[in-house]
């Protein structure tokens, strides 16, 4: 039987290469993020406030470092981090879990620590961590699920500078993923105010956003007026 995830809708996801690129603190950040999930938090004490860190920049070792100053924030607001692409890290920081990407998937089946299913990769970071697997079509999500995924990564629906290397499926897109996949699903790429409504319509659990979060002046306000669109 399959367990949905219960996850708000508003997933943060903080690139620290971007967040670099427009001179914005990664930890300021996360600090105004939780100062808002705090406020609102008694409003939905049944979901999941998920928040992902991904830094394709620094170094693993500077990477390590960071993930954990961004962990003690997210403790002291009870927010869920999640580590992009890196399980060795989020293992060594204790996170609540790890987002995969396709070729992640299959770097870590050659490590050993991805075998048949998902369950080894769970027995590895802890049996209660969150996994979350990217999908660019049907196959792919179904896979994901298959194998145990906590959620699966619709990406990317609209064009975005954070992932230049990935196409945009559209609306249509997304609303085929939807149809077939029971797990969790959360959207991202080029996701704002504007447009997150048509895609929240599709179906989807939740919508992650980079640029729209991280490029705020005031990122408090931001996620207040992001949340007046639900």
């Amino acid at each position: 039987m399959i367990k949905k995830l219960n996850i708000f809708s508003i997933y943060p996801v903080i690139d620290q290469e971007y967040c670099d690129f427009i001179n914005k603190d990664v930890f300021k950040i996360v600090e105004e993020i939780g100062k808002f999930y705090e406020s609102i938090r008694g409003k939905y004490l049944d979901e999941k406030f998920l928040i992902q860190y991904r830094n394709k920049k620094d170094s693993e070792e500077v990477f390590l470092f960071k993930s954990k100053d961004v962990l003690d924030i997210c403790e002291k607001f009870n927010l869920n981090l999640m580590i992009n692409d890196q399980v060795e890290i989020a293992k060594k920081i204790n996170a609540r879990g790890v987002h995969l990407g396709q070729s992640d998937i299959l770097y870590w089946r050659e490590k050993g620590i991805i075998k048949n299913n998902f369950e080894e990769l769970k027995k590895y970071l802890g049996n209660e961590k969150i996994i979350g697997i990217s999908a660019e079509n049907v196959e792919q999500a179904l896979e994901a699920q298959n194998l145990g995924a906590d959620y699966v990564g619709i990406s990317a629906v609209f064009s975005t500078n954070t992932k230049r290397d990935v196409k945009a499926m559209g609306i249509e897109g997304v609303r085929k993923i939807v149809d077939k996949v029971k797990i969790s699903k959360v959207a991202i790429g080029g996701i704002n105010r504007g447009n997150m409504g048509e895609v929240l319509d599709c179906g989807v659990d939740s919508v992650a956003m980079v640029s729209e979060i991280c490029g705020a002046e005031s990122v408090g306000e931001r996620m207040r007026n992001v949340i007046r669109n639900l």
